[in-house]
Formats: structure tokens, sequence, C-alpha cells
């Protein structure tokens, strides 16, 4: 009787440290940063007509979309805080422009 009481408490004890030992590990990863969303419509300075087809970036991230059509866009994904974004086409400039990207929401 003394044995199966002691092997229970084993059994208990094993599974105490090992449930520990998951839910430290589990707390360790590395949260989610915050992100945002930009968005925005890409104009010829002269004409203000839309610009089609333009690849505007993120710097410093892998974040970028083409504009439409319509010259618009829109990256998703976007770590918040102060960003550089960047829109290149050949035979165009490449304006730079810096924006603050709230925490869930969008500029």
């Amino acid at each position: 009787m003394e044995d199966l009481r002691m092997a229970v408490v084993r059994r208990l004890t094993l599974a105490l440290v090992a449930g520990v030992l998951l839910s430290a590990r589990l707390g360790a990863q590395n949260p989610v940063p915050p992100t945002g969303t930009v968005t925005g419509r890409v104009l010829d300075a002269g004409s203000q007509q839309p610009v089609a087809d333009v690849n505007v970036i993120v710097e410093g991230t892998r974040r970028g979309a083409v504009s439409g059509p319509d010259g618009t866009f829109t990256i998703g994904g976007v770590p918040s805080g102060s960003q550089t974004v960047r829109a290149r086409r050949i035979g165009f400039g490449a304006p730079v422009q810096v924006v603050i990207v709230p925490n869930g929401g969008s500029v």
C-alpha cells in the first residue's frame, strides 16, 4: 500500500515539474510586436494624376506594396512608431515620407 502511494506521489510530482517547465518555456516566447497599416495614394507631383505600379516600401523592413491603377496602396503589418516610406518607379524620383504608425491603427 505504501509503495502504491509513493508511486502516485512520484507521478504527480513528475507531472507538476513537467507542467512548470512547459509553462515557463511558453512564457519565454517573444511577444508579437505592435503593428499598424500605412495607406496612401501616389500622385504625379506636376499633374496631380494618380501613378500606377509604384513600388512603395517601408525602409528597414520587408513590408511593401505596389500602387494600383488609381495610385492607392495599403501596407499591413508595419511596426508601430516612426517609419520611413519610399516610393519608386522608373522615370520618377524616389520621394521619402516619414510617418508615425499607430499601434493597431492606420496612417
